[in-house]
């Protein structure tokens, strides 16, 4: 009795093997069924894309693989081509609910969304592909411009986004700041600030570009305001006691590594604070020195004084270094500049005062040095620069 037994339980087991092994076997063929069958009507989509194979194939894949999203998108853009909107309307709403979180996706559903003429549903698919996927924000807040003539709209809907988003808010902040530079849209980017909270303001990601880009469209009055409420003070010079980094974009210092010459921030020999700039040429190169430099938006008609303190160490050639101050913008011109000087001398004060004319809105502080075809050419040495500050002087 129990060798029967023993052996009944082993044909039961044996059985309900065959059995899970033909099961497996049967839904991994109807897996690659549907598969061959929805590559099949893609295939098509392209190459014959009123073939009627193409329902057939799409029908076959969606009956074996109800839950696939993709192959509900492969049909709708088959039903749009045959004018039946409605159903290529439900058809990527279904796909959406199956598969809600998944970045590419939505982005074929808001392009057929397009086609279909819903801008409704194609806006809510690109917004939720830009939570989604921040780094493609450029081309999908492109499209939503489009779909939204007010800068209004689409910063509304915008700030729907970063406030729940899965990413920090900058990240998205930073993508609406690139595209109204991209375009020039002067009303984007104040709208946009103006969205803004005051600490979200004050973050030098977003207020240097924003600042840069309106100077650049001459967006002078708006500039100052946003200068003015993001720094907290007038518009002028910034990080002149150079105790912030160089950022070197946007506002603030600017300035390229060449050969010959090195720029950096030191706290080894300072006048003031912790930190000093430093210019540091090695002696190799005719050097042709244009930085650092920084740009400042001024009042038109306003006397301005740049002072500072600089030293130096074993400057040479004749050629020298100096400082100059010139406006940027505007018919007229102006500029001062200091008589180049070469060798050492230890911490020194210098200025220059330069009226602004009635239609310029922008100076610029550089440190030069001019190439020379003397036989000393090669310059070597080191220059400092610290406590700088440009003010405007009583009229």
């Amino acid at each position: 009795m129990t060798r029967l037994l023993g052996t009944s339980l082993l044909i039961t087991l044996a059985l309900l093997w065959i059995t899970a092994s033909a099961y497996v076997w049967r839904v991994h063929q109807l897996g690659e069924s549907a598969d061959a069958a929805r590559q099949h009507a893609r295939h098509l989509l392209v190459q014959e894309p009123y073939s009627p194979e193409i329902e057939r194939s799409l029908t076959h894949s969606i009956t074996q693989r109800p839950l696939y999203a993709p192959t509900w998108i492969d049909y709708a853009e088959w039903l749009h081509r045959n004018a039946e909107p409605e159903a290529a309307s439900r058809a990527i709403a279904l796909a959406r609910m199956l598969w809600p979180e998944r970045a590419p996706l939505l982005w074929r559903a808001a392009l057929l969304q397009l086609e279909l003429g819903d801008q409704s549903a194609a806006a809510a698919s690109l917004l939720h592909h830009w939570l989604l996927q921040p780094s493609d924000g450029l081309r999908a807040l492109a499209l939503l411009r489009r779909l939204s003539a007010q800068s209004a709209d689409l910063v509304t809907a915008a700030a729907a986004v970063w406030d729940t988003g899965p990413h920090p808010p900058i990240i998205y902040q930073r993508q609406l700041v690139n595209l109204a530079r991209r375009s020039g849209d002067v009303d984007l980017a104040t709208v946009l600030w103006d969205q803004l909270r005051p600490e979200e303001q004050a973050q030098p990601e977003i207020l240097f570009p924003l600042l840069s880009f309106l100077l650049a469209q001459h967006a002078y009055s708006t500039a100052a305001a946003v200068w003015q409420t993001g720094m907290n003070t007038e518009p002028g010079l910034y990080n002149g006691s150079f105790e912030q980094p160089l950022l070197n974009r946007g506002l603030g210092w600017h300035y390229r590594e060449g050969e010959g010459y090195r720029i950096r921030r030191v706290s080894d020999l300072v006048y003031a604070g912790h930190n000093s700039l430093l210019v540091e040429f090695t002696g190799t190169e005719n050097v042709n020195l244009r930085w650092p430099t920084q740009t400042v938006l001024v009042t038109p008609g306003q006397p301005y004084r740049l002072q500072g303190y600089w030293s130096a160490y074993g400057i040479t050639t004749r050629s020298g270094v100096f400082i100059e101050l010139f406006t940027q913008g505007g018919q007229q011109r102006a500029r001062v500049a200091l008589e180049p000087r070469w060798g050492s001398w230890s911490w020194q004060p210098f200025s220059l005062d330069l009226e602004v004319p009635d239609d310029v809105h922008q100076l610029v502080i550089r440190v030069r040095r001019m190439p020379t075809q003397a036989l000393d050419r090669r310059i070597a040495g080191k220059l400092w620069l610290d406590a700088l500050q440009l003010e405007p002087l009583s009229p």
